[in-house]
Order: structure tokens, then sequence, then C-alpha cells
């Protein structure tokens, strides 16, 4: 009998399902990657590429010894990236978890996450002192190190609305720090009396120290208008003390104010939160609104936790990092409750609690209904600040349409 007359039933493609799977299932789409002669790899190997959701993925595996770009990895442990590749300007985020398994199919670690890869091209997410590797080494199926990588779209899989950088052209990126054009010095960390301002920038022409930005108030004007109040001055070259912000912060600050991307940057929680008091000090919007994004994206709430982030905020007007707070409080209302965590809550963000109650709710098409990323990129589309709470918004919207 020849293959084609086989009665035997095809090899399935994907899941097998008995009935209508609800509308809100998602199914998890596997592989096993494999890496071969495992005990005698000493550097970091690649997998080949491999396609899910759209999207283009391989994993980098350290077998052992701290390696650049795993440098927090310890002596005898194994460690992995997860890598994506494009494409480009789509942003994904995912469930995924990373699993190694031995000769009998069975799963000896495991790592699991909700991840977001939300840049250009390529990026990663890894896992340090993933396992030891004397244990990789005795469950090695014939010397193979077999690892499974399954995924599928995270429930929340909207990505947030972040505007793009006004300053992102060659001309102004080509401006960053050069000094003979310059009419601004930021001295960042060091704050010289008025008095001493004269003799600090007759300093500036002989001593250089990191904490210096060449900067041009035209510039600012348009990209920072707080940052570029600061630099009112009679001088040809104004000195400019920036006491409140550490250098590293700062210069990524100017680097986006002029057009550069930061986002490997925003990688760090700590950092994050840094460009966030930054940016909205100094008027930065559309930065702030990204780190927010990415704040969010990375920030793990928890009951201990809920309050300081609902405070911070309300402080910062982070529309976004308020609705996720109110979100995981919605989800844990019971313990909530219990513990009465909320109860010293302004009546703002009462109001605030209320209404995504009626969000979650499920009704739509009603402004005061919508989630924060639907607001912003509506008023983004009708030229109205983005940079704004709910309230606000919503206000703007209203006075726009009725206009």
């Amino acid at each position: 009998m020849s293959e084609s007359e086989s009665d035997d039933p095809p090899e399935p493609e994907g899941p097998v399902h008995q009935g209508k799977p609800p509308s809100d299932f998602q199914a998890w789409s596997r592989t096993d990657v494999i890496f071969h002669d495992f005990a005698n790899m000493s550097d970091m190997d690649y997998s080949p590429v491999f396609s899910y959701l759209g999207h283009t993925w391989f994993v980098s595996l350290f077998p052992d010894l701290e390696e650049e770009g795993c440098n927090e990895s310890r002596k005898g442990m194994v460690s992995f990236y997860l890598r994506h590749e494009g494409p480009d300007f789509v942003p994904i985020r995912i469930e995924f978890g990373i699993a190694v398994k031995d000769c009998s199919d069975n799963k000896i670690a495991e790592h699991v996450r909700v991840y977001t890869f939300r840049t250009f091209g390529r990026y990663d997410v890894c896992n340090t002192n993933f396992i030891p590797r004397q244990r990789v080494l005795k469950n090695l199926v014939n010397g193979t190190l077999v690892m499974e990588v399954r995924m599928r779209l995270a429930e929340s899989s909207q990505y947030p609305f972040i505007p793009t950088n006004p300053s992102a052209c060659k001309t102004v990126q080509e401006l960053f720090m050069d000094e003979e054009s310059a009419d601004v010095v930021f001295e960042v960390g060091r704050e010289f009396p008025k008095s001493s301002r004269h003799r600090a920038k007759k300093q500036q022409k002989t001593e250089r120290t990191t904490s210096s930005f060449h900067a041009h108030s035209l510039i600012l004007k348009k990209a920072a208008p707080l940052l570029a109040d600061l630099c009112i001055s009679d001088q040809p070259l104004s000195i400019i003390p920036i006491p409140s912000v550490s250098p590293d912060t700062f210069r990524h600050l100017l680097h986006y104010i002029y057009g550069h991307d930061i986002s490997e940057f925003l990688l760090d929680i700590s950092h994050t939160k840094e460009i966030i008091d930054a940016a909205d000090r100094y008027g930065v919007t559309n930065l702030k609104l990204e780190a927010e994004a990415c704040y969010v994206s990375e920030v793990t709430l928890t009951l201990e936790n809920v309050m300081d982030h609902l405070q911070y905020a309300d402080a910062k007007n982070c529309a976004l990092l308020k609705e996720a707070v109110i979100k995981f409080i919605i989800a844990n209302r019971v313990d909530i409750i219990k513990r009465k965590i909320v109860t010293d809550a302004t009546g703002g963000i009462s109001n605030d609690i209320l209404s995504m109650m009626a969000v979650e709710s499920g009704k739509e098409n009603e402004l005061c209904l919508m989630s924060i990323s639907e607001l912003r990129l509506r008023a983004s589309n009708f030229g109205l600040d983005v940079d704004g709470s709910r309230e606000t918004l919503i206000e703007s919207l209203k006075q726009y349409d009725t206009a």
C-alpha cells in the first residue's frame, strides 16, 4: 500500500481540539532547541532561528564561564538569552517558558515569564544562573542538551501608545555634545553659587569632567521647554547647574532630546524610574511616556508595594502606571479589602478605581471607559497634549469634539 493510500491519520500540525475553544484561549507554541556536544562547549553558542507568532527567535547559551553580555553569571552555572529579531517596529508581549529536559522528556529546570519585546530589531531577555552545569551534564541525552521553548501571546498583548521622538533626525542628532556650536553647558551634580558662575565658566575651559554636557538653547526650547527655561543668561555660554540628576541619567535624557534612541538604558527598572523623574521635571513628555511604558512592562506589583506605586504614579502624573496598579487592585480586591490597603487613598484615586471597574465591565465607545493608551492615541491624533491624567485627557477630547 502506498503512503497516499495509508489508513494512518496525518500527524497534527498544531493542538488537537475536542469541541470549540473559547475566544480567549491561547495555545502554546513549542519547539525543542538542541545543543549537541554540550560537555565540550567552551564559549557562548547560538541556536538556529525559529519563527513563532510572526516573529523570529533564537536562543544563545552560556555553558559555564562568566562572559561578556551575561556578566552576572557565576562559575559553574548555565545561563541563556531568548533573543528576538524583527520584524522592525512591531513590539510583542508574550508569555514564554524555557526548560531543560532529560532523556525521559521530563523538565528538570524551567524559567517562565511574561515579557514585552518592544524595540527595533534585536532584543533579548536573559536568565543568568539558570541551572548548575553539573546538573545539566547528568541529564544530557546522548551528550546533547535538550531545551524546550514554548510561548504564546500574553493576556494583555496590546502595547501602550508611545509618541515618537520629534527630534529623531540626522541634523539634530549630529549636534549632540557639539562644543563649537553649543551655547549652554550643564554641570550635573555640581551646584555653583551665582557669584561663582563666571569663575566656573573659566574653569570649564581647562577642566573637563564627565558631568559637563554641551547643548543648544534653541533645540532645548523645542524639545525640553522646562530645561530651556533654566538657560536665561546674558553670557555667550551659559553654565547651568543640575544638582538633582545623576550624570548617567542626564546624559541619556540629553541623548533623547537630540533624537537618539535610549531604549537599552530603559531595560533597568531603576534607570527607568530615574528617567521618568528627570523627563517629568524638565518637560520631555514623549520620553516620560516611553519610560513609563517600559516601567509598567517590567514592574512586579504585590500587595506590599501596590500603594507605593499608586502614590508614585499619582505624584508623577503617570496615568498608564496608575491604570496598571488599579487593575491589580481590582483583580486582588478581596485581599486588598481584608488588609485595608487603600483606606488612605485620595478622592481622585478612588474615582480612578471606580472608572477602571467600569472599564473592566466591558462597556465600549465612551471616553470615560477607554484605556489610557486609547485616550493618549486619540489625543495624539488630534494634536492634543498626551501627558495628563485620565480626567485631563477626557476633558481635552470632549472640548475638541465640541469645538
